[in-house]
């Protein structure tokens, strides 16, 4: 959920900078198999780093969903 919502607010901010133009279909194929490889390295970081300390963070706030 992090990256997702990480992932939306640039898109956001990028639709706020720039018109919006067209992408063919080979520049987007392009630019999705590169977001696939780089996803598969975002996993680790995301089980590794960015899970444990939202789990931290969670237990400082109200440690009863452990329950």
């Amino acid at each position: 959920m992090y990256f997702l919502e990480r992932a939306c607010t640039m898109q956001v901010r990028t639709r706020m900078l720039a018109p919006r133009r067209a992408i063919t279909n080979g520049a987007r194929g392009d630019r999705k198999n590169a977001a696939l490889a780089q996803s598969r390295g975002l996993s680790k970081v995301a089980e590794q780093l960015v899970w444990p300390a939202l789990l931290r963070k969670l237990d400082r706030l109200d440690s009863s969903f452990r329950k």
